[in-house]
């Protein structure tokens, strides 16, 4: 999917979505959430326009293993 010299550039995009996946999971509309939600479409549009790396069909699992991989890691933490 990348090389090395685009792996940070996949990551930054990959983290927006992520943000973006857990706004949405999030309880209830507040003027918060909608200025968020909007900042990080923004965000996520023009990091779509800049980024170099191919991305393929796999993107969204890539989102999923980087979310489980976010919540263990949280989860661990807490424990």
């Amino acid at each position: 999917m990348a090389n090395g010299n685009n792996n940070l550039e996949l990551k930054i995009f990959v983290t927006a979505l992520l943000l973006q996946e857990l706004l949405d999971e999030t309880i209830g509309e507040t003027r918060f959430k909608h200025q968020l939600r909007r900042d990080i479409n923004n965000m996520t549009k023009g990091l779509d326009n800049m980024l170099t790396v191919k991305l393929d069909n796999n993107v969204s699992l890539l989102i999923n293993k980087a979310t489980n991989a976010l919540e263990t890691a949280i989860e661990e933490e807490l424990e």
